[in-house]
């Protein structure tokens, strides 16, 4: 009597753990991706979450079917909707060059979702998925163009000051000898009577003359105008993103979403 009720007993609770276990993987649910944009280094992918009695999920993995070898890969480093998952529509995206993948033949995507807490009523996005989305057609110009634009209009700027700050400090000095030979009356007649007084006057005259480089200053001051209005347009504008080489097509082995990169 004892070893059979110790075996009913045992039946009991193996028929609940086995109900547990089955209970937690019935929890789990898979579903395709239902749509794929491609921008850049990304891929935004579209996912639906069936209706179920107001439910929230979260992402447990999300993998990648080689439709013609069957390889499995699990996508990591996943952005977007990730968690608090209600019915409906959902994104999420991944960036393949962060995870080192490259595209060689028809993948079909599988999201697995397993059950989370709902923490409010309406989930809403994260900011930076909106924003990301928004400016995914357009990015800033490259810093080194950037820096390197900045950096020439400054060099260009400090050169022309500092020659003009030259010539102004030969002009000065002289000035200052013809007015120091006209106050010891070396000058009669508009011409200079003592050999010392020409010797310095000559010697002024010449570092004047060298100094006086109008043509590489006016070069030098419109660099530097240009380079600022060059630096300008960087900061203010953005360039295009080029497009992407993937390409969708419809599986011809199994239903879902396909994609194909081509090599150009």
């Amino acid at each position: 009597m004892n070893n059979k009720l110790s075996s009913l007993l045992s039946f009991f609770c193996f028929c609940f753990l086995f109900s547990s276990l089955s209970f937690h993987s019935w929890a789990q649910l898979k579903v395709k991706a239902s749509g794929l944009v491609a921008k850049e280094e990304e891929f935004y992918i579209s996912f639906k979450v069936p209706s179920t009695n107001d439910e929230c999920y979260e992402i447990a993995k999300v993998e990648l079917l080689n439709v013609s070898t069957q390889k499995v890969t699990v996508l990591n480093m996943m952005k977007g909707d990730i968690a608090q998952l209600r019915a409906g529509e959902h994104q999420v995206i991944w960036n393949f060059k962060e995870n080192n993948f490259f595209i060689e033949d028809e993948f079909d995507i599988y999201i697995y979702l397993k059950p989370g807490s709902c923490q409010s009523a309406v989930y809403n996005p994260p900011v930076n998925t909106t924003s990301i989305v928004v400016d995914a057609t357009h990015k800033p110009h490259s810093l080194v163009l950037k820096l390197l634009t900045g950096t020439v209009g400054v060099a260009s700027g400090l050169l022309a000051y500092s020659l003009k700050n030259n010539y102004d400090n030969k002009l000065s000095a002289f000035n200052s000898v013809e007015q120091s030979i006209m106050q010891n009356n070396g000058i009669i007649n508009n011409e200079i009577v003592r050999a010392s007084d020409f010797a310095t006057y000559s010697k002024a005259y010449e570092e004047l003359k060298s100094a006086k480089n109008t043509g590489l200053l006016n070069t030098l001051v419109a660099t530097s105008i240009l380079s600022l209005g060059f630096e300008v347009f960087l900061l203010t504008t953005k360039v295009k993103i080029k497009e992407s080489n993937l390409s969708l097509r419809p599986s011809s082995k199994h239903y879902g979403l396909s994609f194909v990169y081509q090599i150009k």
